[in-house]
């Protein structure tokens, strides 16, 4: 999952580097075009085109990465150990002056449906 999040992070990263400097290589062509200067504008249009395939090149070789699958494989030896208990433990009170009345007792399966016994 760290490694997952590692890889979105440096991809959200350079996407917003990419977004940033082609918005601020926008900016200078329309002030250049503003200002008639024809030479700067091819100029940072070149740039422009440059910084946009550099773009198209990081996300033909990034964006083609295969799915994923993360799922949890539980440890047999724990299943094992936990399907032998008979329950999860007891509750001890130790407050020799109070008296406690019990107001119900409730059991609930826990099961799923690929359980062959019950839960």
């Amino acid at each position: 999952m760290t490694s997952l999040k590692a890889s979105l992070k440096t991809d959200l990263d350079n996407s917003s580097k990419f977004k940033n400097e082609l918005k601020q290589l926008s900016d200078a062509i329309h002030d250049i075009i503003n200002e008639g200067k024809a030479e700067l504008s091819f100029i940072a249009s070149k740039k422009c085109l440059d910084k946009i395939k550099q773009s198209e090149t990081y996300m033909e070789e990034y964006a083609v990465q295969e799915e994923s699958l993360l799922t949890f494989q539980a440890d047999i030896d724990i299943e094992q150990f936990v399907s032998k208990l008979s329950g999860q433990g007891t509750i001890v009170l130790s407050y020799p002056d109070q008296a406690f009345t019990v107001q119900g007792k409730s059991e609930y399966d826990v099961g799923i449906p690929s359980d062959s016994f019950s839960c």
